[in-house]
């Protein structure tokens, strides 16, 4: 990264799991974040247990002031014995 640049990370922090941590890049339509991959249980096979690996990207979009900023959320899974699923949310927040 070239002097005088700054880095920016966006952690997810949930209450149910470990938070997760990816750094924001500028891109055309907004700042993307792509999350590591997590694992959630999705069903057993022969005893044993199946998960879902999960991918998450979000795109945040900042108003002009930075004081309030709006997140798309992707998510998408699939696993042999569970399936495909996909999930979209809208985030926003507000600085007061």
């Amino acid at each position: 990264m070239p002097s005088g640049i700054c880095a920016f990370h966006l952690t997810l922090a949930l209450a149910h799991e470990q938070p997760a941590t990816a750094p924001l890049i500028e891109r055309g339509d907004g700042w993307r974040a792509d999350l590591p991959l997590r694992l959630y249980p999705c069903g057993t096979s022969a005893g044993r247990e199946l998960y879902w690996p999960q991918h998450s990207s979000l795109v945040l979009r900042f108003d002009a002031d930075g004081r309030t900023a709006e997140a798309h959320e992707r998510d998408f899974s699939e696993a042999p014995g569970c399936g495909y699923g996909t999930d979209a949310v809208t985030w926003t927040a507000e600085r007061r």
